[in-house]
């Protein structure tokens, strides 16, 4: 190859390689001062050597550059100012909140800021505000069954109103407090009328006033009483805290005893966001591009990612003929918009803005109803629909790896590779199975691996023998959308 035909030429950037560098050194030495010794181990073959290079390491830096410009091949913070010309900018890391209870004397203030550690990963979180550990007249309180009596009487008083359940033989504590909770929050007990009980994902129950300070008093032994706060992460991320690990009081505060999460910090709940990935980035500019055709299916799905909060998920189906689709319940010139995720009125909000006038969004059984006033003072309704969750497991087995190269966390780094590829899914699409080779490989040391997957209607119970798979698997109607968590994803 010539050097007329590197650089920049009319099919890209073309690089200079370290043979042609040295070529070209070569030649030009020879004009300058006649016939010379350019092999390796020659004066001028050293000169050579040492020049070519940097001159190597310069063209592959211009042709960084060049790269740098398009979404596609720019990384990192090329990307970033890449995609800023479309106006988009990439999804900062969050930090993962939730509630913890607290345990003390009544009336122990606890300082905003007060640190919990998790017991094994000693990750921090703190407390959001100044909370006081009080121990009657409550907004929120939090009730723990500590221990199970057979024939003991579990119970409590709500503004001198008396919530109670005997123990049974075989009750388990969450039993018990799941017994409290419908005593409670039965309209014929008349407890209902003041405050409502919520299990946690632990055995004990929240309390929460419906309009003014409630008299809580705690009457059984085996009942112990939990102050509420709020918590936030020290650091940013996907930061998990499972139920009952954070308990660990890193600042010491007179009059708080203990501290418990009575609720997962997790996936489902408060977990935050990691800095958003290159790829995911990509693929929303690529959605956002589609906005500028308002009113047409892609411009309605595409405004709907990237204008509406906390949106996972869009489709929108369209029935563009003149008969009923009886496949998916559409009537004829309309449309049908499936939204994971966000708020249901910003939804309807946003449909309502982007959609064309004269073309019916459907409705029916199923179907999440929106009403609002529109710019006009118009009342307008619109319907659209929640998927359905379908629930991916992935089972991985590294049945051979390079001592040397495969870090020790290789497990969470599958984990973590795997549930961000997963993430990316929308709905109705087809799981394809080959993709996630590619995704465990890119741990280093991973040499051979096996794997399988698998789909559920639900999580209560692990996929049998006969549900895994080795192969694609489409989801079973339009409407259906495949959620990936770090829990259901085993490496070993």
């Amino acid at each position: 190859m010539t050097t007329t035909n590197m650089g920049l030429t009319e099919n890209g950037f073309v690089t200079k390689r370290l043979i042609d560098i040295q070529e070209d050194l070569a030649e030009a030495l020879s004009s300058a001062f006649g016939e010379v010794d350019t092999a390796a181990d020659s004066v001028f073959g050293q000169v050579i050597g040492v020049l070519s290079k940097p001159l190597a390491d310069l063209w592959e830096q211009l042709e960084n550059v060049y790269f740098s410009q398009y979404p596609d091949t720019a990384d990192t913070v090329s990307l970033d100012y890449t995609v800023a010309l479309t106006g988009i900018t990439r999804e900062p890391a969050t930090y993962s909140q939730g509630i913890i209870g607290l345990k003390g004397n009544d009336g122990t203030v606890v300082p905003a800021l007060t640190q919990i550690a998790q017991d094994t990963t000693n990750i921090l979180f703190q407390t959001k505000a100044d909370t006081t550990v009080t121990l009657t007249d409550v907004l929120k309180a939090i009730i723990k069954v500590d221990a199970v009596v057979e024939g003991q009487t579990y119970s409590l008083t709500v503004n001198g109103k008396i919530a109670s359940y005997v123990a049974i033989l075989h009750d388990t504590p969450k039993l018990i407090a799941e017994g409290l909770v419908a005593y409670i929050n039965n309209i014929a007990h008349d407890i209902s009328s003041v405050v409502t009980a919520l299990m946690t994902d632990s055995a004990a129950f929240t309390l929460t006033a419906k309009s003014s300070v409630v008299t809580v008093v705690v009457t059984s032994a085996n009942l112990s009483w939990w102050t509420p706060a709020n918590i936030i992460a020290l650091d940013k991320g996907a930061i998990s805290a499972p139920t009952g690990t954070l308990i660990k009081i890193v600042n010491a505060v007179s009059g708080l005893d203990e501290a418990y999460n009575f609720d997962d910090i997790d996936e489902d709940s408060g977990i935050g966001r990691n800095v958003e990935s290159d790829d995911a980035l990509r693929l929303r500019r690529l959605a956002s591009l589609k906005v500028a055709g308002a009113g047409s299916v892609e411009a309605i799905r595409a405004k709907i990612l990237a204008d509406v909060a906390e949106v996972s998920a869009c489709i929108v189906l369209e029935n563009a003929t003149d008969i009923y689709d009886a496949i998916n319940l559409m009537d004829a010139h309309s449309i049908k918009i499936i939204v994971a995720g966000g708020a249901s009125l910003d939804i309807g909000k946003m449909i309502w803005q982007v959609k064309a006038g004269g073309i019916k969004v459907m409705g029916g059984a199923g179907a999440i109803t929106v009403t609002f006033l529109d710019s006009q003072v118009n009342m307008q309704t619109i319907y659209f629909f929640r998927p359905t969750t379908k629930y991916a497991y992935v089972d991985v087995v590294v049945n051979e790896s390079d001592p040397l190269r495969i870090p020790l966390d290789f497990a969470a780094q599958i984990q973590e590779k795997i549930l961000e590829w997963g993430q990316q899914f929308t709905i109705g699409q087809e799981i394809i199975y080959q993709q996630l080779f590619g995704i465990i490989y890119q741990v280093p040391g991973i040499l051979k691996v096996t794997t399988k997957i698998a789909l559920m209607d639900d999580d209560s119970t692990p996929p049998g023998s006969g549900d895994w798979k080795t192969d694609n698997i489409e989801m079973p109607d339009a409407t259906s959308y495949p959620e990936f968590t770090l829990s259901r994803i085993t490496v070993a």
